[in-house]
């Protein structure tokens, strides 16, 4: 099978990625093209955007958190009935962890595809020839389709910029004006949830591809490749994971939710803020926000109980930030108390400011669903734990240095402020599936 691929990148963090990569996504789409996307790094929200825009799931590609062997199973995945593979980049193009581990120029050089650099223009004109030019000239192992200039305020600064590329032997595949009516909107962890974003906003940016972009002139740069082939777990056991899954946890890596699947999980979603809890054997709560939606959560007392008893009856549970929060007693937030599930007896306080931020390698210490060995996840939060107990593990970030969290890793639960990968270690999905169903 063959199919194209690019790589969408940029100089710095809020030059338009996004916006371009979900353009190009519902253009091509709009096309007849199956397109697959892809983020690099452990964002969640900007997924949930590409996943609409394109008509399907989106995978992230972390090489930190998965490796090189990793990335390229993610990558496989996701590539799988498709016939272009769009990723969109993480920061700038040469932004990783400690020398540039992890950056959208590694992860494009292990995938071997081109990039598409995206500038802004704001607040520059001519000098973007020169931007452009170093970051083109900077690593030769990688190759360039051109590059599209975004955030442009007028025809004039259109003038001026084009000839500048001209003289500097720069491609130039598109300039996209400044539109506020097309600036994805941003609260504490990020952009807006996709879900909240109304699906026209996504025709109104294919709209603006096929109007200001050489659509065309990228497709036809793209040269076809074989991508790598995906290899499945093998099933271990027929168990019934139930996931939480709404507008108040909606953080979950595709690639997690595949690997339970081919490891024997019946996966059924429901939501805490409306549904009756499911009859499972596992329970799953990701990541989200909580805390926007706690006077709702706090009056769930039937789904707390009931998900209480069944914990009682030996029913597992994984939970991750958001969903660590909901399994405590109880929430601070914005000078409210809420009362939460109360499995855990912490008391939640949100704090309006950064918490922690980074990679991190979980460490468990004690018997668990997920087994001994270490995985990789990220840690993003603004909030914190007080009157509650961790224990069961320890943790680490990209450096190799130990870092404090909250959480509880014990025989039949795993929580955490831990967004985990599992893909950083796929053995530890068959060892939760093999642990439930026995």
């Amino acid at each position: 099978m063959k199919i194209r691929g690019l790589v969408v990148a940029a100089a710095q963090s809020g030059a338009g990625k996004t916006t371009l990569s979900c353009a190009l996504a519902a253009a091509f789409r709009q096309k007849g093209l199956r397109v697959g996307t892809f983020k690099v790094g452990p964002d969640y929200i900007d997924p949930g955007h590409l996943s609409l825009a394109s008509g399907s799931p989106c995978y992230n590609l972390d090489l930190w958190m998965t490796g090189s062997c990793g990335l390229k199973q993610s990558f496989a995945r996701g590539c799988v009935g498709k016939d272009l593979a769009l990723v969109e980049g993480v920061m700038g193009l040469f932004d990783g962890t400690a020398g540039g581990e992890a950056s959208t120029a590694e992860v494009a050089k292990i995938l071997g595809l081109p990039v598409l650099l995206v500038l802004s223009a704001r607040g520059i004109s001519q000098t973007i020839a020169a931007l452009a030019r170093g970051l083109l000239d900077f690593d030769p192992g990688l190759s360039f389709l051109g590059v599209v200039v975004t955030e442009v305020a007028s025809a004039r600064q259109e003038r001026l910029i084009f000839p500048a590329f001209e003289e500097a032997g720069i491609r130039c595949l598109g300039f996209l004006p400044r539109r506020k009516d097309l600036v994805l909107p941003k609260r504490h962890l990020g952009l807006v949830l996709a879900e909240e974003t109304p699906l026209e906003t996504y025709e109104k940016l294919a709209a603006l591809a096929r109007e200001f972009l050489d659509l065309e002139g990228i497709l036809g740069a793209l040269k076809p490749f074989s991508p790598p082939t995906p290899s499945p777990l093998a099933p271990v056991g027929r168990v019934r994971v139930a996931i939480a899954r709404d507008e108040a946890f909606c953080f979950y890596y595709q690639e997690n939710l595949d690997l339970l699947r081919e490891a024997g999980a019946e996966i059924v979603f429901f939501s805490p803020l409306r549904d009756p809890l499911p009859l499972a054997e596992a329970y799953y709560f990701g990541g989200g926000y909580p805390e926007l939606y706690a006077a709702k959560l706090s009056r769930r007392r039937d789904l707390f109980d009931n998900l209480l008893d069944r914990y009682q009856q030996g029913a597992f549970i994984l939970a991750e930030c958001g969903g660590f929060m909901f399994l405590n007693r109880e929430l601070i937030f914005e000078g409210k108390s809420y009362p939460f599930c109360g499995l855990l007896e912490g008391e939640v306080h949100f704090a309006g400011r950064l918490q922690a931020l980074g990679y991190r390698e979980i460490r468990p210490v004690v018997s668990n669903p997920l087994g001994e060995t270490p995985l990789r996840g990220h840690e993003f939060r603004y909030s914190t734990l007080k009157e509650g107990e961790s224990r069961g593990f320890s943790v680490f970030d990209a450096f190799g240095n130990r870092v404090s969290t909250f959480g509880v890793v014990a025989e039949r639960i795993f929580a955490s402020y831990l967004h985990l990968h599992f893909g950083s270690n796929p053995e530890a999905v068959k060892c939760f599936v093999s642990r439930v169903a026995t």
